[in-house]
């Protein structure tokens, strides 16, 4: 049902907003973004399992409110790390670039929306999933699942180990 999804974003808000401050504490006593930037799409990507297991809306509920503490890492994180990075083009170039690194920023996050779209039509086509349709094959829900956890953890995963390697 359409409602179910409200439940889930509220969870995820509530997630996010109670671990935020978590997350603050543990970043400025560690004073070191690159840890932080390591920890935030971990826990992130293991927070994404439950997805793959529960079921009903108690359940998914549970998860996503799980998934919105590893998302609390990924937001307190994330401005740092790009602040980090335009400060070291500046010095590096002697030029102020705020403006290049925002727009491939948006770029890149408008990319994903046509990538999510892609893969959830491409998953949808081959588990059998009929959008007219109020009961769905075991097929098709494994497919939400896949596009939901699975993938998502993979492209995570790979984003963590280019960042590692990248983000000195």
């Amino acid at each position: 049902e359409a409602a179910f999804s409200i439940y889930l974003m509220v969870a995820f808000i509530i997630g996010v907003m109670g671990s935020i401050f978590f997350w603050l504490m543990l970043a400025q006593k560690m004073k070191n973004n690159r840890k932080m930037l390591i920890l935030g799409p971990f826990f992130n990507t293991i927070f994404l399992l439950p997805f793959m297991i529960v079921k009903g809306l108690i359940g998914f509920t549970i998860a996503a409110f799980i998934l919105g503490i590893g998302g609390g890492a990924l937001r307190v994180i994330q401005d740092p790390v790009l602040t980090d990075t335009i400060d070291e083009a500046t010095v590096r170039s002697g030029k102020h670039m705020e403006g290049a690194f925002m727009g491939v920023r948006i770029f890149f996050l408008r990319l994903v929306i046509i990538v999510q779209g892609l893969i959830f039509a491409i998953t949808h086509k081959l588990t059998g999933f009929d959008p007219n349709s109020d009961i769905q094959t075991e097929l098709a829900k494994f497919g939400i699942r896949i596009h939901t956890a699975l993938i998502l953890m993979i492209l995570t995963l790979i984003a963590l180990v280019i960042f590692t390697i990248v983000y000195d």
